[in-house]
């Protein structure tokens, strides 16, 4: 008679084959982008693109009604103004793009929540 395995063996082999083809699919994509990441305005046109993907996220907040996912929006823009103000590979310069990156981020989460008329916070 043979025993089955533990539900957490199967979970565990998924979660392993899974990883693999990640990296199997990662890897030749690293390859081929790593050279660009390297190009010169590479840095601006993704901080670009990326401000443009947050503020498509925000418009359609707004159009919820729900305000909010502006504040992080403005503090990135803020954050980038400042970066590019800032000599590249300084510590100021890291820190601002950690910060715009996480206020992009935020933006995108605020404006996934379901909007709630008597819980959303309003900003005049």
């Amino acid at each position: 008679m043979s025993r089955r395995p533990r539900p957490w063996i199967d979970r565990l082999g998924v979660a392993a084959s899974a990883l693999c083809l990640v990296h199997c699919l990662a890897t030749p994509a690293c390859v081929v982008l790593v050279p660009l990441a390297a190009a010169d305005g590479f840095e601006g046109t993704l901080a670009l693109g990326l401000l443009g993907l947050a503020s498509v996220s925000w418009a359609l907040a707004l159009a919820r009604g729900d305000r909010l996912p502006g504040l992080p929006l403005a503090v990135a823009v803020i954050a980038l103004g400042v970066r590019g103000a800032l000599d590249e590979g300084t510590p100021g310069e890291h820190l601002t793009t950690i910060v715009a990156a996480l206020a992009l981020a935020l933006t995108h989460l605020l404006s996934l929540r379901p909007r709630s008329d008597a819980a959303a916070p309003r900003i005049p």
